[in-house]
């Protein structure tokens, strides 16, 4: 977990990546530290609670394009997101483009220009419902873990619900357990041509 210094340092390495949010100003007054960027709508959760109703499949597409360009010059930088979940993604209060934020889980990848290497962690973060496999074993994180997550996001919007919500679990470690097997065998028997022929279909 990062502190907002931390937080604010990511954002000037991201600065000019369409998408993500441009910070004016950052300082302290008295013991509180202060960051203001640019003002934004609501989350893409927000307004599927509020609205009650499923994300129409143009709209799951256009979500899908603008978050994987997004990604794409986000790694660019040499950063992994972290925790990429629809809280995550704000809508513009006059457009309708997505931003990305909250970067208090990123990290980087790479290390003297190569790949970190892959190994196991002793804590698992993020949100669990979109988390990765791998980050769900506790592995460092890479891109593949951010783009997985963003399937999740995509399939929940398609879905209305993602099909280990709701699983009971006695703590944040069982439901992590639970949850990662549901995936795994999910995952297992999951075709993918079928929802996007749904998609079409729709």
């Amino acid at each position: 977990m990062l502190f907002l210094n931390d937080e604010y340092r990511i954002y000037k390495t991201l600065k000019g990546i369409e998408g993500i949010p441009q910070v004016y100003y950052y300082g302290t007054m008295d013991e509180y530290h202060a960051m203001v960027f640019d003002y934004l709508g609501p989350s893409l959760d927000s307004w599927m609670s509020r609205s009650e109703r499923l994300l129409p499949p143009d709209s799951i597409a256009l979500v899908a394009l603008q978050m994987i360009s997004i990604l794409e010059r986000f790694h660019e930088r040499g950063l992994i997101h972290g925790d990429i979940n629809p809280s995550n993604m704000l809508t513009h209060p006059d457009t309708s483009a997505l931003y990305l934020i909250d970067f208090g889980m990123t990290s980087t990848f790479l290390h003297g220009g190569h790949h970190v290497e892959r190994k196991q962690l002793d804590v698992v973060q993020g949100t669990i419902r979109y988390m990765s496999i791998d980050a769900m074993s506790g592995y460092v994180s890479s891109r593949r873990d951010d783009l997985e997550s963003l399937g999740y996001v995509l399939l929940y919007f398609l879905k209305g619900k993602l099909p280990w919500q709701g699983i009971p679990a006695e703590g944040y470690n069982h439901r992590v357990a639970k949850v990662q097997a549901f995936k795994e065998s999910f995952l297992a028997t999951w075709k993918p041509e079928s929802t996007l022929e749904c998609v079409q279909e729709r």
